[in-house]
Parts: structure tokens; C-alpha cells; sequence
């Protein structure tokens, strides 16, 4: 078990509780850094369903603590918050 460090395509970053070979932990974090993190897709997820969560000022808070409960720790929300806020 090992804590990996990544970059993902939605430009949060973060760490993923991996298990395994080095070599199968390492291909992981290349597949994760080419997708959006988990607490973003949840989002996208809410609000194509019309989840009340998705209109929630605290929805990345309940994303990141659904995230957090998988293994994956988030950076970075106030970022996209704010980016979000602007267009």
C-alpha cells in the first residue's frame, strides 16, 4: 500500500491510496492524470442527473468527503471554485 501523488486533467491535485506492484501503481497514476478527479466527475454526475447536491454551495465539500471515504485525497477545490465563479 503506498500513497501516489497526481495531477489530474481537471487540474486539481492530489493522492490515491494504491495497492501492489510498482509498476501497476505507476500505470494507475498515468490513467488518473488523463481524467478528471473523482470529486469533479461526481459532479458533472449530480448534475446531469439533476442531483439536488450538484445546485449545493457546499458540493465539493460533499464530493471530496465521498472521494476521501475511496482512497483518493483532492487539492485544489477553492481554485475550480473560484474558476467556476468566473465564467
Amino acid at each position: 500500500m503506498a500513497w501516489e501523488t497526481t495531477e489530474w486533467a481537471c487540474g486539481h491535485t492530489g493522492s490515491m491510496q494504491l495497492y501492489g506492484k510498482m509498476s501497476g501503481r505507476n500505470s494507475r497514476v498515468a490513467y488518473e492524470a488523463g481524467k478528471n478527479c473523482m470529486a469533479c466527475w461526481l459532479i458533472e454526475q449530480w448534475v446531469a442527473k439533476g442531483d439536488p447536491r450538484a445546485a449545493s454551495p457546499r458540493r465539493w465539500e460533499f464530493a471530496t468527503a465521498i472521494a476521501e471515504g475511496k482512497g483518493i485525497r483532492i487539492r485544489g477545490e477553492e481554485v475550480l471554485q473560484h474558476a467556476e465563479a468566473t465564467k
